[in-house]
């Protein structure tokens, strides 16, 4: 068996610990548990390698997947020897506990698998003109608002805010933060988005949205993708993808090819 050096160094990372997490449900591919994290495929699978060579996971391939399956028999061994018997307890509910400890807490569940609403538009306009909308402009064409009068704000930056400012009093609501940002190319935002009330109840941490941009010719093709987590329901996810496609059709579109303000608080 790895040694227990090896065992803590790679569950030493939050990361790595909520990779245990989600395999303690149910084997998952690579690209399963790279929808969970808002990092990229490849760190994803630096991680796994060093789960794999602490033995705390086996992999095994069909055709070009690769599935990543929890080694039980050590998941076993370490909850005995923190808690003395192989109770039901998930590996990251323990791992901060002396051995013969147990967990204050019943274990709980990382709840339903995420699910993603896809959209995709061609946009008569240059990658730049579209990046310049989503960010420096967007209070011009955003119409998904909570409050009337209210100003929509994208701070181009990394762990800038993307906010709705009811007053100068500085009072609003944050919709999420920026956590990657390439201009002309890439925008990534993690956070509650408040499309619809049930996605702004659940975890900042269980919604992220990524925007490519790819220029085609004279145009640009933009295309986003929505992961929601944390049992939100079909119906929930059907209302986000119509108001994506609002958002996108009827709000962006006519904004960067026709330079209309489509600007309208509730």
């Amino acid at each position: 068996m790895t040694n227990d050096v090896s065992i803590w160094t790679a569950l030493a990372d939050s990361k790595r610990r909520q990779i245990i997490n989600l395999l303690e449900e149910k084997p998952r591919t690579t690209s399963d548990l790279s929808e969970f994290f808002d990092v990229s495929r490849f760190a994803v699978m630096k991680h796994l390698t060093v789960l794999e060579e602490a033995n705390l996971i086996k992999v095994e391939r069909e055709g070009r997947k690769r599935w990543n399956i929890l080694n039980d028999d050590l998941a076993r061994f370490l909850r005995t020897k923190l808690t003395n018997d192989d109770g039901p307890y998930r590996l990251v509910d323990i791992l901060g506990l002396l051995p013969g400890q147990k967990p204050a807490a019943p274990m709980v569940s990382m709840g339903a698998d995420p699910i993603r609403v896809e959209q995709s538009i061609l946009l008569q306009a240059s990658p730049s003109q579209v990046f310049e909308a989503l960010t420096v402009d967007i209070d011009a064409w955003w119409s998904l608002r909570v409050s009337t009068g209210s100003q929509i704000q994208l701070e181009p930056t990394v762990n800038g805010r993307f906010y709705e400012a009811f007053n100068s009093a500085g009072q609003g609501i944050l919709y999420a933060t920026v956590t990657y940002i390439k201009d002309g190319e890439e925008l990534h935002l993690k956070g509650t988005m408040e499309l619809t009330e049930q996605v702004a109840d659940t975890s900042a941490l269980d919604n992220i949205v990524r925007i490519t941009l790819v220029a085609q010719d004279e145009a640009t093709q933009l295309s986003l993708s929505h992961r929601i987590a944390g049992g939100v329901d079909r119906a929930t996810r059907d209302i986000c993808d119509r108001r994506w496609h609002d958002i996108l059709n009827q709000d962006l579109k006519p904004f960067v090819e026709n330079g209309i303000f489509t600007k309208d608080n509730p």
